[in-house]
């Protein structure tokens, strides 16, 4: 037997408890487990505690990755030049708009996002190197990209902010819905293509860039050897 006679009630008992996030004493939202605060996050960016990352945040990583991604293209590394053409794929709208076919507005269809990155100048090598940037700062970073569902939606909503969207245009004087907005649905769906297809490449690129670093380091170290008098 249904513990609850009626949608309406489960919401009303569910909201006389207090959301999940810790220290948060607000009453959870509906049927969420979650405040409306906390709840929202949760929703938009894949967890309650989220907070916002801009792309300064990861500027060193970025620099990092497009040096290991430039040269390897160039040398036709087989990894990266599939990655880069998928890229390439999307921002020409094509396998892409199928795929993300039940993602609804008021986001702005995800194809049109793409394409409005190409009309932008956006490459499939600047997305690649966002998406490994986004990748290595969550390695260095883990208390601000925490887990693997809060990764997913991050290179999802990054992707497709990887050039800021402008403001549509009033027309005969109505108000225009901003299509620049990504859904956390949408962010979800690009992020799991994006480990699906590219993840052991993305992990590629990051040990790279750590063997790099250790490298470096032990050169630091040498110069710490003792000098013949």
């Amino acid at each position: 037997m249904p513990k609850y006679s009626s949608l309406t009630e489960a919401i009303d008992d569910n909201e006389r408890a207090v959301c999940k996030v810790r220290g948060c004493h607000e009453p959870r939202s509906r049927i969420s487990g979650f405040c409306l605060r906390h709840g929202q996050k949760n929703h938009s960016y894949g967890h309650p505690l989220a907070r916002p990352i801009y792309r300064k945040d990861y500027a060193i990583e970025r620099d990092e990755c497009r040096a290991i991604l430039s040269r390897n293209l160039e040398a036709g590394h087989p990894g990266v030049v599939y990655a880069v053409g998928l890229f390439d794929r999307w921002l020409e709208a094509k396998d892409f708009s199928q795929a993300i076919s039940t993602v609804k507005r008021p986001s702005a269809a995800l194809a049109d996002h793409f394409t409005r990155l190409k009309a932008s100048g956006v490459t499939g090598l600047d997305l690649l190197v966002e998406a490994a940037s986004i990748w290595l700062f969550a390695d260095r970073n883990q208390k601000r990209v925490d887990g693997h569902r809060h990764l997913t939606y991050t290179l999802g909503h990054k992707l497709c902010r990887a050039k800021a969207a402008p403001l549509p245009k009033p027309l005969k004087g109505k108000a225009m819905p901003f299509k620049g907005i990504i859904t956390g649905p949408a962010s979800r769906m690009v992020g799991e293509m994006v480990i699906k297809n590219l993840g052991v490449l993305l992990i590629a690129v990051c040990r790279k860039v750590q063997a790099q670093e250790a490298k470096h380091q032990e050169t630091l170290l040498a110069m710490y050897e003792p000098l013949e008098v």
